[in-house]
């Protein structure tokens, strides 16, 4: 079994968040989520 990427494994755990509810009324939420993600990412591929 191949191994995931982390920006795969970041976006399967965050589908199980509440906060995606509220991203749908809140744009810059969603904003201010992706960059945190873009970064927890960058963390991780260079490890």
């Amino acid at each position: 079994m191949a191994a995931c990427s982390p920006a795969i494994a970041s976006i399967s755990s965050v589908r199980n968040w509440r906060i995606l509810t509220e991203l749908r009324l809140n744009p810059a939420l969603a904003t201010m989520l992706l960059r945190a993600l873009l970064v927890l990412t960058t963390i991780e591929t260079t490890r």
